[in-house]
């Protein structure tokens, strides 16, 4: 898959309210659990620190993949005008 359709298929997840709602339930719950953690309970913590690092990794990989889609967009766009500036010139010439 190239970065301009992962890029796409990133942003209707990110944008997906049922996402954005279950995302933000995850992280919510996580953090409750932490706050309720008893202090002794290191392996807990470290468990609990671990899953909301990865709902919040989950997330930015994800935009991620939108911003390389939009360089890779860009990257496509001035390359398009990079050719038909020569494309120009050339008819110019001949």
């Amino acid at each position: 898959m190239d970065d301009r359709t992962r890029a796409d298929h990133a942003a209707l997840i990110l944008n997906d309210p049922a996402f954005q709602q279950a995302m933000n339930a995850v992280i919510e719950e996580a953090r409750d659990a932490l706050e309720r953690c008893p202090e002794g309970d290191i392996q807990g913590m470290q468990l609990l620190k671990g899953y909301l690092r990865a709902a919040r990794t989950f997330e930015g990989r994800l935009r991620g993949y939108i911003e390389a889609g939009k360089l890779e967009a860009l990257k496509a766009a001035q390359m398009k005008e990079h050719r038909e500036g020569i494309r120009a010139r050339l008819r110019k010439v001949f």
